[in-house]
């Protein structure tokens, strides 16, 4: 999970430069593996709340807690 967000992040950078390339990874290291957890605290037709809890790995210590409000927009034909 952890360098899968590194992954997501550091090619979400590059794509923002100017030459807009997201580039294939060659090599990745990553030096501490995190757990998350993540669940749906409330979905309704236009909104959902959703919570998730990080873990570090080794010791299982939560290192933050993330809140995220998501819309799903009607689209009209």
């Amino acid at each position: 999970m952890t360098a899968t967000l590194v992954d997501i992040v550091t090619t979400t950078a590059l794509m923002a430069t100017p030459q807009g390339k997201a580039g294939v990874t060659v090599d990745l290291t990553v030096s501490e593996t995190i757990l998350i957890d993540a669940w749906v605290t409330k979905l309704g037709r236009s909104l959902s709340y959703t919570s998730a809890d990080v873990y570090r790995k080794v010791d299982n210590t939560k290192i933050a807690t993330a809140l995220h409000t998501k819309a799903f927009p009607i689209m009209k034909n």
